[in-house]
């Protein structure tokens, strides 16, 4: 897939190519979690910020697919973990949505605020409770709840 990016690139191809759902390159490699994919994509310059037609970025795709490496990845290429959808979803409560723990740690360990509320005023924390997170333990280890 790699080699593939490269030859569109340097045929002079536009790395902005989006899906029906305005998903570019970004977000179905941090979906997949194929980290070396958005590496390559932020050496050519690619905006990994950049958003579907739904306001996710591929921290948001990250987060919810508890693909860890590129959730990583993507905070260190300084993307903006306080960003919301277009329903003020910020990535930690798509972590908390899809009961991804080891994502929520890590986001809240880079600063995530556990007291944001979507849209809807919902926070993290109303979110892993809605979605019966059932590993009990897991939930008391976390310094946050």
């Amino acid at each position: 897939v790699i080699k593939l990016l490269f030859m569109s690139f340097n045929s002079g191809a536009t790395m902005v190519i989006e899906d029906q759902n305005g998903r570019q390159p970004a977000h179905l490699a941090a979906m997949r979690n194929h980290v070396n994919i958005i590496e390559y994509l932020y050496d050519i310059g690619v905006d990994l910020d950049c958003v579907d037609r739904h306001g996710k970025n591929p921290l948001h795709y990250a987060a919810q697919y508890g693909a860890m490496s590129c959730l990583v990845c993507l905070i260190e290429r300084d993307c903006d973990i306080t960003v919301g959808d277009h329903k003020g979803n910020v990535p930690l409560h798509y972590a908390s949505m899809s009961n991804r723990l080891d994502c929520v740690r890590f986001l809240l360990k880079q600063g995530a605020s556990i007291d944001f509320a979507q849209d809807e005023g919902k926070m993290a924390t109303h979110m892993v409770l809605l979605c019966s997170l059932s590993d009990q333990a897991a939930l008391t280890s976390c310094s946050w709840m």
